[in-house]
């Protein structure tokens, strides 16, 4: 790490030399106070002609984060497939009779095809963004 030389920043020279003044005149036995070293480094700021004052700038704007890519064909088709195997699964639950399973897989059907449609409408859009 350089340190930056006291041409470009002259006030880090003035704080340093505040400091030092500081620590030569206190009492090394006393408890430390940054209260009063922050004291000490301000008048010495301003009897310099430095002026220390909260900025009132409005903060930046949010940067905007690039789009996620779009789903792969492979992630569609597999939801796909995850999505046929529990409608197999609530028919044959239906078949014999399992309430409980023909729930259970029709509730995943379902989610899981919601999860297709989303993933092959963002494909999509993405595709037609990048067209000319």
């Amino acid at each position: 790490m350089t340190d930056p030389t006291t041409t470009d920043r002259p006030h880090l020279e003035l704080i340093a030399s505040a400091l030092e003044d500081w620590w030569l005149i206190t009492d090394p036995v006393q408890p430390f106070d940054t209260r009063v070293v922050a004291q000490a480094v301000d008048a010495r700021l301003t009897r310099s002609g430095y002026q220390i004052t909260p900025t009132t700038r409005t903060p930046p704007m949010p940067t905007r984060h690039p789009a996620p890519p779009p789903p792969s064909r492979a992630a569609i088709a597999f939801a796909l497939f995850l999505t046929l195997c529990c409608l197999t699964g609530a028919t044959i639950a239906l078949a014999r009779g399992d309430w409980w399973w023909l729930a259970a897989g029709a509730f995943g059907a379902v989610l899981l095809g919601q999860e297709c449609i989303e993933e092959i409408t963002a494909r999509r859009a993405h595709t037609r963004r990048k067209r000319p």
